[in-house]
């Protein structure tokens, strides 16, 4: 409360009662709250509540398989080159030589759903999380950055491993990584022995159309640790064109979109004849019968609606359609 003071006498610094009270003017100028929870003679604590849209964090920015994420610096120890005679395979495990112990090792692509872990990889970030600390490979880094953060889509659901999204200061949509998350499936992982790898087959080409950059980055995200190599368009005419220079297996599409939405662009490949048979999703958050039927109509292979949005069902309706 603004003039009031437990100091018994008035410093320079305190007994004018104004300290605590502007941080709390300020805490619910950002609409959040401060508890204080006091035991006599023990502790003091003030619990400051904001909401996400509000909260900036400085983050480590990597990048796998072409996709942004951040990670809070507060649970990074370090980034480290990997070296091929600092790995090792013992009982199941990956390990790698961090000075004078050895940690589990994953790859990020390998915890969100993609490859397993390789030496290849160049550089890992070394995690730590209460008393646990992990390895985990990346792509590449591209430094700290202070960003803001917001919060996902609540059509979207709960996404185990993404917590948020930032705008980096090239325009690019960064995930937010949960730390727990990451590290609890590192040290979940289990390898077989290491052996060279097995030929690649040549991945399924899917287009991702949709005017939100956080959509399309969640969507991307998805396919791409599920092991497809993925485009992104930002509206139907932007696709159109990407559909006519290249070869795609499979588009999913949002509907309400600028220029061209996902009806339109759904009867327009349709009328092309080398792109009649191309499976078509539309994920949207029209959910009535009369859109459905529509979509339906026009040509779509399958509608799903973005309240009841799931990456399994997503991907197991790709797979079907595949």
């Amino acid at each position: 409360m603004p003039g009031l003071s437990t100091a018994t006498t008035v410093t320079e610094l305190a007994g004018r009662g104004v300290g605590l009270d502007v941080a709390k003017q300020h805490v619910e100028a950002m609409h959040g709250s401060i508890t204080v929870d006091s035991k006599p003679g023990m502790y003091t604590s003030f619990t400051v509540s904001l909401p996400t849209t509000v909260a900036t964090i400085t983050a480590l920015v990597v990048v796998v398989e072409q996709v942004h994420y951040a990670i809070p610096t507060s649970t990074v120890e370090r980034v480290i080159r990997v070296r091929r005679d600092k790995i090792r395979y013992v009982d199941g495990r990956s390990l790698a030589r961090v000075g004078e112990d050895w940690v589990p090792l994953g790859t990020l692509a390998q915890v969100l759903g993609g490859t397993p872990p390789t030496a290849e990889r160049g550089i890992a970030m070394i995690l730590t999380h209460g008393d646990r600390r992990i390895a985990v490979q990346v792509d590449s880094s591209l430094g700290m950055f202070d960003l803001v953060v917001g919060s996902l889509d609540a059509r979207l659901g709960r996404l185990r491993h993404i917590m948020g999204q930032a705008r980096l200061p090239s325009g690019s949509v960064a995930l937010l990584l949960n730390a727990n998350d990451v590290v609890e499936d590192v040290l979940g992982m289990t390898v077989a022995a290491h052996t060279p790898p097995a030929p690649k087959m040549a991945r399924r080409r899917i287009l991702v159309v949709d005017d939100s950059a956080t959509t399309r980055a969640l969507e991307a995200n998805i396919l791409g640790t599920a092991g497809y190599d993925v485009s992104v368009a930002v509206d139907g005419e932007a696709a159109l064109r990407q559909l006519n220079d290249g070869q795609f297996d499979l588009v999913v599409s949002d509907i309400d979109m600028p220029n061209l939405d996902g009806f339109g662009l759904t009867q327009a490949v349709r009328a092309i004849e080398r792109l009649a048979r191309l499976p078509i999703i539309l994920v949207t958050a029209r959910s009535s019968d009369k859109d459905r039927a529509r979509g339906l109509r026009v040509g779509a292979s399958a509608y799903l609606v973005k309240s009841s949005f799931d990456q399994t069902v997503l991907l197991e309706t790709i797979d079907r359609l595949l």
